[in-house]
């Protein structure tokens, strides 16, 4: 039974999780586990610095519950902090992260945590249908990731930067703000009298890809394969859709 807190800045604090807490009232479920997200994807890549975490695990585990964290992009946010990856996940009990997205790999995600914890998630994996055969192919490209991915992250965050920036230039584009510019970008519309999906659907006649979020607000990630010009070209659409 998962409930759910506001998290809509990007974050959850240490009072949010006591209030949520219910105590051992027989007509609810037990609380065991907080989750938490970093970066936070739906709110433009919003980081939780290596403070923020830490004081959530200490009332985390001050009431004996575990802490989660879903990385998939951790590995972004570590590059935004200028931290190495272990300082974010140093305080929680189990984390995923994405070999895919920013990394690059083809597909796959990681999943970490104590040795007992790791021997019954492969339980359950197990209980869900098992592994996939034959994924050293995959594995070595996960490999690659790890090894030559990470650094490179920056430029997609400073790409995203000047995006941001050359956006928010354009009548009637609002670019949402957070603590660090990652890779994603929320872009709001509303201001040129038209919706995301109509706004979206302009974009794709000019061969550009972006979907909406919301009735007023497309989502951009920057990631390897977008160059300089890629997003020089982003600006000038966005402009001539506003202007028309």
């Amino acid at each position: 039974m998962a409930r759910t807190v506001d998290d809509s800045n990007g974050t959850i604090r240490p009072e949010q999780i006591i209030a949520a807490l219910r105590g051992t009232d027989l007509h609810f479920a037990p609380a065991s586990l907080v989750c938490i997200e970093n970066t936070h994807n739906m709110s433009g890549g919003r980081v939780m610095e290596p403070s923020e975490i830490q004081a959530l695990a200490e009332t985390v585990h001050q009431r004996g519950l575990k802490l989660h964290m879903d990385g998939a992009r951790v590995f972004n946010a570590a590059a935004a902090l200028g931290v190495p990856v272990t300082e974010l996940i140093g305080p929680v009990d189990s984390v995923m992260f994405c070999l895919s997205k920013g990394l690059s790999a083809p597909v796959g995600s990681i999943i970490a945590g104590s040795k007992e914890f790791i021997e019954r998630a492969r339980k359950f994996r197990k209980l869900l249908g098992g592994g996939m055969r034959q994924v050293g192919v995959l594995a070595a490209a996960g490999i690659v990731a790890l090894e030559e991915m990470v650094d490179r992250l920056a430029e997609d965050h400073q790409r995203a930067q000047r995006l941001a920036e050359g956006l928010s230039q354009v009548c009637g584009i609002k670019v949402a703000d957070t603590n660090y510019r990652t890779n994603i970008l929320l872009v709001d519309v509303e201001g040129t009298g038209l919706s995301a999906p109509e706004f979206s659907s302009r974009l794709k006649a000019l061969g550009l890809w972006i979907n909406p979020k919301s009735g007023t607000s497309l989502r951009i990630v920057v990631h390897r394969h977008i160059e300089d010009s890629d997003v020089d070209r982003v600006i000038e659409a966005f402009r001539e859709i506003a202007a028309s």
